[in-house]
C-alpha cells in the first residue's frame, strides 16, 4: 500500500507542472503589437512580453513575479472608475499592488491582454494602451474589455498601469485584421 501511495504522489508531483504549464499556455496567447514606436530606445515587442508578464501574474496572484515585474519602474496601478460597483484601486508601491493582485486572484479575476497599442515614444519611455478582457466569478466585478493608458520604460518594466472598464461612449473593440 505504501508503494502505490508513493507512486501516487509522485505522479502527482510530475503531473502537476505539466498541467499547470498547459493552463499558463492558455492565457499567454501573444497580444496583437500596434502603433509607432519609431525612435524608441528598445524593441516593442520585448515591452510587449514584458507587458503581458504583468496580466499574466495578475492573473495567477504570482505575486513573487509580480513584485520582480514591479520593482524596477512602479510609479501608479489603477484599476476601475468610481461609481460602479466595485471599488476603485489604487497602488503607488509595490507592496499595494500585491495586495490588490492577493485580493483579485481570490475573487477569480481572469486578464486576457488582448492588444498594446503604441501611442507615443519619448526615448526610453513608451506610451501605450493595453486593451484586455476581464473576467471574474466576482459578482461586483466589471467584466469584459478594458482599456487603460500606460507607459513602459526600457530595461526597467512597466512604470504606470491605469486600467478602466470600456466606455460606452467608445466604439466597440475591433481588432485590426
Amino acid at each position: 500500500m505504501g508503494g502505490v501511495m508513493k507512486a501516487r504522489h509522485l505522479f502527482f508531483v510530475v503531473l502537476l507542472p505539466a498541467v499547470a504549464s498547459a493552463q499558463a499556455r492558455a492565457t499567454l496567447r501573444a497580444p496583437r503589437v500596434t502603433g509607432d514606436t519609431v525612435g524608441a530606445a528598445c524593441s516593442a515587442a520585448r515591452a510587449a512580453v514584458d507587458i503581458q508578464a504583468w496580466f499574466v501574474a495578475l492573473t495567477a496572484g504570482d505575486t513573487t513575479a509580480l513584485r520582480r515585474l514591479a520593482t524596477p519602474a512602479l510609479i501608479v496601478f489603477s484599476a476601475g472608475r468610481n461609481g460602479l460597483p466595485e471599488r476603485f484601486a489604487r497602488a503607488g508601491d509595490v507592496d499595494q499592488l500585491l495586495h490588490y493582485a492577493a485580493e483579485r486572484h481570490r475573487a477569480g479575476d481572469r486578464w486576457t491582454l488582448l492588444e498594446v497599442r503604441y501611442l507615443r515614444v519619448h526615448g526610453r519611455i513608451l506610451g501605450f494602451m493595453p486593451i484586455t478582457r476581464r473576467d471574474s466569478r466576482d459578482p461586483r466585478a466589471t467584466k469584459g474589455l478594458w482599456l487603460g493608458k500606460a507607459e513602459y520604460e526600457c530595461g526597467r518594466g512597466v512604470r504606470v498601469l491605469n486600467l478602466a472598464p470600456w466606455p460606452l461612449n467608445v466604439p466597440p473593440y475591433e481588432p485590426p485584421e
